[in-house]
């Protein structure tokens, strides 16, 4: 009996994707339904009657070690989900912001030529921020840390912060963005991505929140977002967009789930592409850049802040 899959993922200290995990479960499913279409057709044939396939005797004896294989192949799914459980920690908690995905063009037309300041402040003859992103503006790859940093950039580096007494920072959207984030129905290259169809084995609970999503496309971002609060109850709970006060930060995470291209909706080679040795260390390095300024604005405000405290 130690012949699962998932038995030996699990001894092996192996994770297995979504899809492999997804197999496993359709072959257990097959397995169900040929187990009844065998006994089915044995009994025809009588209670004690043995099938005859290929040479081999198939009785009564037979189907119930089928069935005991299948029940110890189908517990030994909890094993795999305890050692998915114990992969999942040692992955740490910013996996996902660094995963590399494609972003719908309108973030792209916001971010292309758009002010960001300089790759290093320290050094006004260092190149410009937005000369490093190709990545971005070529590709239509980012993750979510490195476009939250680059909204960050732009956010403090064209003055858009404001500071609304007894509340939290927020920020306000100036023209650029507005314009560029009017609509949110996703687009990659030009093409409308709901054209694109389902792929066959993505389950109807995907389909429907994808197409959840795709249906308020013709809605601006800001829209979207407007009924959204932050807070956990009615009392302390504030609005993210308030027309007058601005946008919380809470929103970039917001804009970066809106104008994220599904995975499920890549083809193979868009796939393959976001894994590509060389895109990898594109986003890597772009990170690093940003990591470094945010630093170094980080290192400026405890200075203006001690500053004034000795004052």
């Amino acid at each position: 009996m130690n012949v699962s899959p998932v038995v030996r993922a699990s001894k092996q200290d192996k994770q297995l994707t979504q899809a492999e995990f997804n197999s496993m479960v359709d072959l257990m499913r097959d397995s169900i339904k040929a187990i009844i279409a065998l006994d089915n057709e044995r009994t025809k044939r009588g209670p004690n009657h043995k099938l005859d396939i290929k040479g081999h005797k198939i009785g009564k004896k037979d189907i119930n070690n089928f069935w005991k294989a299948l029940l110890y192949q189908m517990n030994s799914l909890k094993k795999f989900y305890a050692n998915r459980k114990k992969n999942k920690s040692n992955r740490g908690p910013n996996n996902q912001l660094k995963t590399l995905h494609y972003v719908s063009d309108q973030w792209i037309t916001f971010i292309e030529g758009a002010d960001l300041g300089l790759v290093d402040p320290s050094d006004s003859d260092s190149a410009q921020l937005s000369d490093a992103i190709s990545l971005i503006t070529e590709k239509h790859m980012a993750n979510a840390g490195i476009l939250t940093s680059l909204l960050s950039r732009y956010i403090r580096h064209n003055e858009l912060k404001r500071q609304v007494e007894g509340e939290a920072s927020r920020y306000v959207p100036d023209s650029r963005m507005k314009s560029a984030l009017s609509t949110s129905e996703l687009r990659f290259f030009g093409e409308k991505i709901a054209d694109r169809g389902y792929p066959e084995t993505l389950d109807e609970q995907k389909v429907s929140k994808i197409e959840e999503s795709i249906k308020f496309g013709k809605k601006s971002a800001f829209a979207r977002i407007s009924e959204r609060v932050s807070g956990k109850d009615e009392e302390t709970s504030v609005p993210v967009y308030d027309k007058k006060k601005g946008l919380l930060f809470t929103s970039m995470m917001m804009f970066n789930s809106l104008y994220r291209i599904p995975p499920e909706l890549n083809t193979q080679e868009e796939r393959d592409a976001l894994v590509d040795e060389e895109n990898v260390q594109m986003a890597a390095e772009l990170s690093s850049i940003l990591k470094n300024i945010t630093r170094y604005y980080h290192d400026q405000d405890k200075k203006k802040k001690k500053n004034i405290l000795d004052a």
